[in-house]
Formats: C-alpha cells, structure tokens, sequence
C-alpha cells in the first residue's frame, strides 16, 4: 500500500491524505497541493474565507469548495481509519460506496469488511483490524466469514459461481483458521454465502455425497437459482408457435439440422443453437424471423455487444438491440426496468453471441419472459466467455434439459481451407499437423511463454513485413488473454 504523503509543517497527515488522494470532490490536483499556502493544513481550517486565498478561486467557487469538503465526512472518517493503519487513503472511496454514509463505523465493527473492495488482501485487512482492535485475534469469526467470502470472490474472478465447500475450507487452513467449519456456518448466517446441498446420486438407494456440498455467494447463488426455475417455467409454459408446413416454407437453402432448429425454436420454450464459426447460425436465425414476420409474431433480437446486436440486425434484416437495452438498464444500479412485473412484449426472443452471457444477466433476461415466450440462445461455447462469472451456454448444453442443435457443416469458409480445417480440429480436440501451401496457417514453435513473446515481436517487425510486403502497423496480434483475463473481443 501506498503511504500516506508527508502533510505540511504543522499539518494534519490524514488531511494530507484525503487531499493527495482526491477525495475532496472538486478540489485539484494542483489546487490541493496550494492549500498550505493559504493555510489550509487541517481540517478545522478549511473555511469559506479561507477557500478564497487560493490562487483561481472566488467566492463561488468557495463556497461550493467548503460545502464538499463537508459532504465527504464520511469518507474523510474512512480515510483517518485507514492511515491510521497505513493502508492508502485511495481506498476510501470504496469503502464509502461499498459500505455506505456509516462505512466507518462498520469498518470499527469489523476491520475485514475491507476484503469486500477489490484490490484488497488479507494482509491490509489484518492490519486494519490490529490497528482498530485491541488484541486483534486471526481466529476471530469475523476474519473466517471474510476469508470465505474473499475466497469465492476470488472465484468469481476466474468465472466460477460455486466452489466445492472443501475448497473454501483448505482456504481457511491455510490462512491458519483452527475452525473453518464455523467460518462457514458464520458466512452463510450473514446472508452474504449460500450453501447448496449435494445433488441426489442417480442410485435412489444412495444417499447423497456431503463431500460434494457447496459454497456461493448470494448475489450469484441465487442468479443460478434463477436460471434454472425460470428455464423450466419456460420450458413447462411453451405452446408450438407453427406447424412442420410453416417450417417449411423457410427452409429453402437451409440442412437437415438448420431446418430442424427453426423448428425447435417455435416449439420449445428454451432452445439453443451452436456451431463453429461458419456453420450457418446466422441463415437460421433469419429464416426464425422470416416465418415469425410471415404470421405476424412479435419477435425481439438482442446480443450481448452493440456490434454484435448491429450484426445480427444486417444479417435478419430486422431490428436488434444490446440485451442490457432490450431489459431496460437502469444507469449505473444494474437494474433493469424490464423485469417479472413488467415483461418483455415480445413471444420470441433471439440472443446471438450467448457465449459473453453471464449468470446475473441471463437470470434477468429469464426473468423478464412471462410465462409463453420461446428463447432462442444462438452461440459457441468455444468462444470467449462472459467477462461476468456464469459459463451459461455451455452449462445448458451440458444439463441436457434443453434442446440443443448444433451445427457442424462448414459452409463460410472455403471448402478444404487450412483455417477451417484447423478450427474444426481444435474444437473437437484434435491438434492435427498443419498442411497449408500457400501459408494460409504457419506454426512458430516455441519452448515457453518468453520465447513465444521474442518470436512474435520478430513475426510482427521482420518475418510478415518482408514476406508479405506490408508494414508492421498492418499486421493485428491476437491474444486468448490480456492480463490474466479474456481477451476481449473486437
């Protein structure tokens, strides 16, 4: 952690540290660092007058200075706890919105609430705790339920919405926690973990498994939750929307399979449709709201990304929007105004890309379907996943209680191409030897991550340029990860 800057002679540190930090809304960089000149070292000094002896700034500007300064007191009182402990000050602004106007006296309640933010370790929290408690103990129960939920917020992060309750208890041991079992008793009893029970074994004379109990936070326990009820209402409410004759009538250029996935999408209430890049996805969606269009059904289009939902409106011929504003994204709350009270008007509802779906929005998204709607997921669980926690798509393939087509025939690419081939392989776990004359796929060994790193700065810089003729500036580098994280997709 950063330390607490050193305040002017005769200063108060803490308000060295809330200025230097940017705390003070409105006030400066530069401002804030001339207010020793006019005076201004403490709290106690900070006055309308004395605002006014600052270099640029009037009575105005003063006054609106002073009435800031008052407002971020509880941030301010966040701050003096923290430098305190020598943690950075810049962490107050977090701690105010994450724990509220009263975020001081709950950090004086319990130190580890800090392991909420992100960025935040036990160590900061350890120290917080010392400097706040007098004979701060690591086996107190509130350190436990916050290194249970640190550890499956950690989860989270690599996109899991559940960890097996073993994981979180050898979290605890090696944080030297003695009971880890009342860590967890004391993280569910907060409302912040949910425990989920083992699943009944298949044998019915078995009992179930309490090794395989486990852990989640609520936020996101209950999103899966949500998912499947509200698939299964979907699935249980769904009325055919048209006949095999319909079907089709817009199954002209489509397979065998394409076919049977617009059939599916109006007679199921969840259905999914995947494939590879190229296998036709799109042509089926259209020829879905070709028919819809045809008997006047009301149809809603959405993806996840604006370019993805612009896409899918060029290739459909028909209005597509983002799903945050198909449900009505309420600012910066993460509501939507879209919901079971008030659902969706639409009696079909198509989402492309439904691979960068996470858990909390398709729960929003269900949620907001009344009773009736046919759902169409169109996506390949081989792409990116969600930057959210939830691998949605590819669980509902694998849970099996949803019909799922998935298209295999390659039609996008030139039949035999060595890109095509190559994807097709991958996808089914094969890593064939690369045949390309004409250089249409090349494989750089390298030993490791370092020498991969040197080869590529030499593709891009040298072996490309000259080869193909064009400058460095033309060449794209493709990563799966930035950063430890997904790669975002462009």
């Amino acid at each position: 952690m950063t330390a607490a800057p050193a305040p002017a002679p005769g200063g108060d540190r803490v308000f060295a540290a809330f200025c230097a930090a940017g705390l003070w809304p409105g006030l400066g960089r530069r401002t804030a660092a001339e207010l020793p000149d006019a005076g201004i070292v403490s709290p106690d000094d900070v006055t309308a007058d004395r605002l006014m002896k600052l270099p640029r700034v009037g009575r105005q500007r003063a006054e609106r200075l002073f009435s800031s300064f008052l407002a971020a007191q509880p941030t301010y009182d966040v701050v003096e706890l923290l430098v305190n402990a020598g943690l950075d000050a810049k962490l107050a602004a977090g701690v105010a919105d994450t724990l509220g106007p009263d975020a001081a006296r709950r950090l004086k309640d319990d130190p580890w609430a800090l392991l909420g933010l992100t960025g935040v370790n036990l160590v900061d929290a350890d120290r917080l705790a010392i400097a706040l408690l007098p004979g701060a103990d690591r086996q107190d129960s509130r350190r436990g339920r916050a290194i249970v939920g640190l550890t499956l917020r950690t989860a989270t992060r690599d996109g899991h919405t559940v960890l097996p309750a073993d994981l979180v208890v050898a979290a605890l041991r090696a944080e030297g926690f003695a009971d880890p079992a009342a860590a967890v008793v004391a993280a569910v009893e907060s409302g912040e973990v949910l425990e989920h029970e083992p699943p009944e074994p298949e044998d019915p004379e078995l009992e179930p498994d309490p090794a395989l109990r486990s852990l989640s936070l609520a936020r996101y326990g209950m999103a899966e939750e949500a998912v499947a009820e509200n698939v299964q209402r979907l699935m249980v409410t769904a009325e055919p929307i048209a006949d095999p004759v319909s079907v089709r009538s817009v199954s002209k250029g489509l397979d065998k399979a394409q076919a049977a996935a617009v059939g599916q999408t109006l007679t199921a209430g969840v259905s999914l449709l995947t494939g590879g890049p190229g296998t036709g996805k799109s042509r089926t969606v259209a020829a879905v709201v070709q028919l819809l269009r045809k008997k006047g059904t009301e149809v809603a289009l959405a993806a996840p990304t604006g370019r993805a939902a612009k896409r899918l409106e060029e290739l459909t011929d028909h209005p597509a929007v983002t799903v945050h504003r198909l449900l009505g994204a309420q600012g910066t709350s993460g509501g939507f105004s879209r919901n079971e009270e008030w659902p969706l008007d639409a009696e079909v509802v198509v989402v492309d890309e439904a691979s960068m779906l996470d858990v909390e929005l398709t729960a929003a998204l269900l949620e907001a379907c009344p009773d009736g709607t046919h759902l169409l997921l169109v996506g390949d669980p081989a792409q990116l996943p969600s930057i959210g926690p939830g691998h949605v798509l590819g669980d509902l393939i694998d849970s099996g209680v949803v019909p799922v087509t998935e298209l295999t025939t390659l039609y996008r690419q030139a039949e035999g191409g060595a890109i095509a081939r190559l994807a097709t392989a991958v996808r089914q776990g094969d890593l064939p030897p690369v045949v390309s004359p004409d250089r249409e796929v090349v494989v750089v060994p390298a030993t490791g991550s370092a020498e991969a790193a040197r080869r590529v700065v030499q593709l891009v810089t040298d072996s490309i340029p000259r080869a193909l003729g064009i400058p460095p500036s033309g060449i794209q580098v493709v990563t799966p990860v930035h950063r430890g994280r997904p790669a975002p997709s462009s």
